[in-house]
Order: C-alpha cells, then sequence, then structure tokens
C-alpha cells in the first residue's frame, strides 16, 4: 500500500514507494495479489480509504486461509498514532495479517516477539511526534502572522485572496488580501443603510438584492439574512480580526471598507441600544427615521405637542 497525505508529497510519492516495495517482493519471494495507491491523511477524519483497504486484505486472507501481508514502505505509511493500533493489533493476532515495512526492514506477525513489537511501537510514538511537532509549528506560525496583521483563512465577502508569486522562490507567493472594488462599495451600502434604524434584516436582504449584491464564493446566488447578519457583526470591515474559535481579535493591516463609528452604529441598531425608537410608536409621522441632524448626525425625532385652554379645550 503506498499513501501520500497530499498531492504534492514528491519524497514519498506512490510510485517511488512502489518500486521500493517491489524490490521488496522480489527478494523475499512474495507474490503481489493487490496494489493500493491511496492520498489520504491519517491524522484526519475517518481514513476511509485505509478501512477499505483494510478490508480487502481481510477479504483475501479468508479466501486464502492465510495471513495476507499488508506492506508499506515505512511504518508512518500506515500509521501516525495509535487511534488504529487496537483494530490493528486484533488483526494481527488473529493472523489475518501480517504488517511489512521495507524501508524500516520490519515484519510484524501474529507469533513477533516483543523486541519486534517494541519496534513496532516506537516507529509509531515517532511519527506521531513528527505529527504533533508540525502541529505546533503550524500554530505558533499562525499566531506570528495574527500579530503581525495578516489574515489566516478565507477573506470576508469584499476582500479577495491573493498571492505575490514573485515574492518565494517556491513560486507559490505571499498569501495577501486585497479589497473587492466591485462587492467592497456594496458592502458599505449595507452598513449605511442598516446604520439608520429603519430597515429590518429581511429589508436589508431585499436591497442587497436590488443593488445585485452576490456572494462572491459558491454558487454566487444573492445574499441570505444569515449571510447578512454576518457581514453586519464582522469587525473585519473596520480594521480588526476576529479569530472564531478562540474569538481573539487582533488589527490588521489591509484596507478598511467602513469606519469603526458605523461598525458601531449598526452594533447599536442590532442590539437595541440605538436612540431612536419613534419608528415602533403607534403614530405614523412624515418622514420617520429618515432626517439626520447634519452635525451630530442624530435621528430626528418626532413627537406631538398638546395645549390645555383655560377653558379646559385641548389642541
Amino acid at each position: 500500500m503506498a499513501r501520500v497525505s497530499t498531492d504534492d508529497q514528491e519524497e514519498y510519492s506512490p510510485e517511488a514507494q512502489t518500486s521500493r516495495m517491489i524490490q521488496y517482493c522480489e527478494r523475499n519471494n512474495l507474490t503481489v495479489i493487490e496494489e493500493f495507491k491511496i492520498t489520504e491523511s491519517s491524522t484526519k477524519g475517518g481514513r476511509t480509504k485505509f478501512m477499505e483497504v483494510l478490508k480487502a486484505v481481510k477479504l483475501y486472507a479468508r479466501q486464502h486461509k492465510e495471513p495476507i501481508a499488508l506492506l508499506t514502505d515505512k511504518i508512518d505509511r500506515l500509521q501516525r498514532g495509535f487511534n488504529e493500533q487496537s483494530m490493528l493489533e486484533k488483526l494481527r493476532q488473529k493472523g489475518l495479517i501480517e504488517f511489512h515495512f521495507s524501508s524500516d526492514n520490519c515484519v510484524i506477525h501474529q507469533d513477533s516477539p516483543a523486541k519486534d513489537l517494541f519496534v513496532w511501537n516506537i516507529g509509531i510514538a515517532l511519527a506521531q511526534n513528527y505529527t504533533d511537532s508540525l502541529r505546533d509549528n503550524v500554530k505558533r506560525a499562525i499566531e506570528q502572522k495574527l500579530r503581525n496583521g495578516e489574515w489566516i483563512t478565507q477573506a470576508p465577502i469584499g476582500y479577495s485572496n491573493k498571492r505575490d508569486n514573485t515574492s518565494r522562490r517556491d513560486g507559490r507567493g505571499k498569501a495577501s488580501v486585497v479589497i473587492d472594488k466591485i462587492r467592497a462599495p456594496l458592502v458599505k451600502r449595507l452598513f449605511e443603510k442598516y446604520s439608520t434604524g429603519c430597515y429590518s434584516i429581511s429589508q436589508i436582504e431585499k436591497f442587497a438584492k436590488d443593488i445585485g449584491f452576490t456572494n462572491s464564493r459558491g454558487n454566487q446566488g444573492y445574499l441570505s439574512k444569515p449571510h447578512i447578519h454576518d457581514i453586519l457583526k464582522n469587525p473585519f470591515y473596520h480594521g480588526v480580526m476576529k479569530v472564531k474559535k478562540t474569538g481573539e481579535e487582533y488589527p490588521h493591516c489591509y484596507e478598511t471598507v467602513i469606519t469603526k463609528s458605523l461598525f458601531d452604529k449598526c452594533h447599536d441598531v442590532r442590539t437595541g441600544k440605538s436612540q431612536p425608537h419613534a419608528r415602533y410608536g403607534r403614530k405614523e409621522f412624515l418622514f420617520r427615521g429618515m432626517i439626520t441632524c447634519a452635525v451630530t448626525g442624530k435621528l430626528l425625532v418626532s413627537d406631538t405637542k398638546t395645549r390645555k385652554h383655560a377653558d379646559g379645550r385641548v389642541d
């Protein structure tokens, strides 16, 4: 079985692994029944393809009524941790499978002595440690990027992910985030509209559709209400990155779409902290919620005045 985690693993390419394993079979008089070449991480998900390989090997073992050698180039090509160890150990103890690791020069079978089993377990532990170390390195790199004001994942709508292909020797380029000149102005219009306090999310959804505001990913359809909620709550647009998993916030180094004051206005409207509540009154005043002060930016509040005369009349 030849396994790689990703398509770009040249050192562990399926062809290179298969070549070494065929030479091993020739040296040890092993007959190749079937070759498996899979691209699948051994640390993520349920390892669907790996389980299919084990199922096929068990079927061969029952058909031939003898142990079947499952050959991999190295121990870490079979497993990167102890998650599957209990299952593999049962198959070994039942005499259904032998594990051959060609480059590690190690064979594990039903009657393997303690020293060979120790070598197997040490190989798994080393593979686990390698994986854990990579995870730690990635975590530290992510933390440093955030401290530098660099975003680490897909940019929100109104921005685009971009790579500078001339900045690195490997050709991948340095990742960056740039303004989406088509959608960023539309994002700003949504904030401005909602900040007046005169429009519900449903009305903002209709407004977004009327101005042709579509998603930048997937089927690029019109925005839904949950998506609009996410936009209005995202501080990225005024210069702050919020990590969803931890809730931590970092200032970013990219161009902003709106001001902090506009974001705060929308926050107050969304949480019910904004001052203008006249729109929920009983009387329908003309232009209610539509006129703002040119100096303070606050909405004009409409009301009625009554006067009681000496003779009891009220007007």
